[in-house]
């Protein structure tokens, strides 16, 4: 196992600096999931992050070894959106090369923990705006593995916690926020980009796009989405998993216009460039860097 070096490898390296807050899209049944993830590079195995075995993230990478990762640079609204397959490494000679001793500080022990499992991306092509760039070939045994993977709806008989789940994206999203929206590319892949997610009391959260755009798309063919908005103050995520519904309402649409929407063309409700997204919450997760469970609700609905 080493590193084959790549466009696609080079490109992504240029991103270092944003590694701290990457996003890993993975699929979990027939939902998406989207966590930050710390992505690292080390010179022999190339692009990782570290994880503790046993975690929901390891086995839906087992189960699943096809995922997406995305970094949002700084004032730049098109994410780098690299396609890969992973290997989930728990090898103690492999590891004990990749350890750091950074390590400690997240409650590793040192290199011979066992706890320790690395999860290794071989990126195999990136998208960034309108430039692409080719990486390695996709692993077949990684498409043969996400194709036997049986999608199924993750059962859940509550306790549902729909006031609590309401009450905490009131706090943390407000009237509008910029949030990734997750979305399902194809079979087996994700996208990811920036939005203005805003919220009203009547209709919930929404979004505002071009309906020729390709989100709109790819909800059209896939409305299972995730919300993902990063609370850096306190090293934190919020991570809500939902359905999107494409909302042709005029009279929901007319409630939901905003004074700021003709700066992006749509100059009046009736505009064709109006194009309205509806999502409604199954599971809302927030993690943040005093608990190492996130804390979880769930919707009845």
């Amino acid at each position: 196992m080493s590193l084959m070096m790549t466009k696609a490898t080079e490109y992504l390296q240029k991103f270092k600096t944003n590694f701290f807050w990457t996003t890993l899209a993975t699929s979990a049944g027939t939902d998406i999931k989207a966590r930050i993830v710390e992505l690292m590079f080390h010179n022999k195995y190339g692009f990782y992050i570290r994880t503790k075995k046993g975690t929901k993230k390891v086995q839906e990478l087992i189960d699943h070894p096809l995922v997406t990762l995305s970094i949002c640079p700084p004032n730049d609204m098109s994410a780098v959106v690299a396609q890969a397959w992973v290997e989930v490494i728990d090898d103690k000679k492999v590891c004990s090369e990749m350890w750091d001793e950074n390590m400690r500080n997240y409650g590793y022990s040192g290199p011979d923990d066992d706890r320790i499992v690395m999860c290794i991306f071989h990126i195999t092509h990136i998208k960034h705006g309108k430039e692409e760039f080719a990486g390695e070939a996709i692993n077949q045994a990684a498409v043969d593995k996400a194709n036997q993977t049986v999608a199924q709806a993750a059962p859940y008989a509550g306790p549902f916690q729909d006031k609590e789940a309401d009450a905490l994206i009131k706090k943390e999203i407000g009237e509008m926020q910029l949030c990734h929206l997750v979305t399902k590319h194809g079979a087996h892949q994700f996208n990811d980009r920036m939005m203005e997610v805003r919220r009203s009391d009547e209709f919930g959260l929404h979004c505002i796009t071009n309906p020729q755009s390709e989100k709109y798309k790819e909800i059209t063919a896939n409305p299972n989405i995730v919300l993902l908005r990063e609370l850096r103050a306190t090293m934190g995520q919020l991570e809500i998993v939902a359905e999107a519904v494409l909302c042709t309402d005029p009279e929901i649409k007319k409630k939901l216009w905003h004074a700021g929407l003709p700066s992006y063309g749509i100059e009046s409700v009736d505009s064709p460039l109006y194009g309205l997204i509806l999502f409604k919450p199954k599971t809302v997760f927030l993690h943040d860097i005093t608990n190492s469970t996130p804390q979880e609700f769930y919707y009845s609905r």
